[in-house]
């Protein structure tokens, strides 16, 4: 069977979600904090992208650890400075003092206005030192992309 396919003439066209806008960097250093509330935004971890109005896909990729068993390393991020839920996103449990894990995630947001907006990972714990790319052991990458 032969045939032909004739599309419109646009700019471009668009097979699905769309990819628009994105930034990411590499936490190439410790961060460690003794924090039990988020607060401060992990060293390193701001990145910057301005939106069309879509969702944005946050993504971290990353270890850690905690200096004393059964504490936790607990991350979130902020959009604009605010915490992006009052929960944490990931929970990990040390089960030995020290031990390094695996501390990734990856959450869609709601549709954002269309503007500039800020990111940032922010950490806590439970007791101890939790550590963000433990003994810095490979580069942890933390990245934002808005999805259309």
């Amino acid at each position: 069977m032969d045939g032909q396919v004739t599309l419109p003439t646009r700019d471009k066209i668009a097979f699905g979600n769309e990819l628009s806008n994105s930034s990411s960097t590499l936490l190439s250093t410790t961060f460690t904090t003794s924090q039990t509330e988020f607060n401060d935004c992990v060293t390193g971890s701001t990145l910057t992208i301005t939106t069309n109005g879509g969702r944005v896909s946050v993504n971290l990729a990353c270890s850690g650890a905690n200096s004393s068993a059964p504490n936790t390393v607990e991350m979130g991020f902020k959009i604009d400075g605010d915490s992006f839920t009052d929960r944490r996103i990931l929970y990990v449990q040390a089960s030995e003092n020290n031990y390094s894990q695996n501390i990734s995630f990856t959450v869609l947001t709601d549709n954002l206005t269309a503007a500039s907006h800020s990111f940032c990972l922010d950490a806590k714990t439970t007791g101890g030192a939790a550590y963000v790319n433990y003994n810095n052991a490979s580069d942890c990458q933390f990245s934002v992309m808005e999805i259309r």
